[in-house]
């Protein structure tokens, strides 16, 4: 739907519901011929909050309403600022860009790993990742890339397991120690949410904000 009033409707409304996708997953095992399943791809975005129902939806968003407040976007401006300025400055001898490219694909990822406290070696395997997995959101897909997505799951977790228990381990400021130390405190994800939800940030952040951008400057 693309009108105003439309997309009030289904917001607002009682009568529609998140696309229970983990699940239409599942029902493709049965396609899969050989070895192999989607079951830890399933699992995984069955936490993504994208995903979720209220009050579940409510519950896992809320602790990000908590750490974007107006003087963590202030400070995030700053930084978003050098790293474009950063971007340009590469690109700036050659007296022209391919702006997708030279800037829109890199500085999601930079912001996006800096927040969340992702260090600047893995800025590259992250990219990898996220470009496959940030294919879910585009239905239908084949088997094949469901696959690929369901490996990449599989390491997304594996990483992502590590890191967090080095930020429990030795904090930072970056948005995983926030939500390692408010989890400690108050339970509020499951281990499996809390990984989910990491690798929702760091995948959703991407492709959203590239196209953002591609349009902007288009429009």
């Amino acid at each position: 739907i693309t009108r105003y009033e439309d997309v009030k409707v289904v917001i607002s409304g009682n009568n529609y519901s998140v696309d229970d996708l983990p699940y239409r997953l599942l029902k493709k095992n049965d396609l899969i011929k050989g070895e192999g399943n989607l079951n830890v791809l399933s699992d995984a975005i069955a936490d993504w909050m994208i995903f979720a129902q209220p009050p579940e939806h409510t519950r896992l968003r809320k602790p990000m309403t908590r750490y974007f407040t107006p003087r963590e976007l202030s400070r995030m401006t700053h930084l978003v600022q050098r790293d474009v300025d950063s971007l340009i400055a590469a690109v700036k001898e050659k007296g022209e860009m391919e702006f997708i490219a030279d800037i829109a694909k890199k500085l999601p990822i930079i912001t996006s790993s800096r927040l969340l406290g992702i260090p600047p070696e893995d800025y590259d395997i992250i990219y990898k990742w996220t470009n496959c997995l940030v294919d879910i959101f585009d239905q239908p897909n084949t088997l094949e890339s469901y696959q690929a997505m369901n490996q990449t799951t599989i390491e997304f977790r594996k990483y992502f397991t590590q890191l967090i228990e080095a930020k429990r381990k030795r904090g930072d400021d970056g948005l995983i120690s926030y939500l390692v130390n408010l989890n400690d405190a108050e339970h509020i994800y499951s281990d499996d949410e809390l990984l989910a939800t990491c690798s929702f940030l760091i995948t959703a952040a991407q492709e959203s904000t590239e196209a953002f951008m591609g349009n902007s400057v288009l429009a």
